[in-house]
């Protein structure tokens, strides 16, 4: 049938899935909210990078 073992992987793989969605939610949220605040939209180099370090 189905191994516990099995079951507490899964669980940590969602569970790590679950945290790394919602750090990267917080992070673009703020980040988003810096570049209002700042109002720096002639700058395309600053959105790469964060989109680099949030995609990971």
């Amino acid at each position: 049938m189905i191994n516990n073992e099995n079951i507490n992987i899964l669980n940590m793989l969602i569970g790590r899935g679950l945290v790394s969605t919602l750090i990267h939610i917080v992070s673009t949220a703020l980040i988003a909210f810096i570049m209002i605040k700042t109002k720096r939209n002639n700058s395309i180099i600053v959105p790469m990078i964060v989109g680099v370090i949030g995609g990971v």
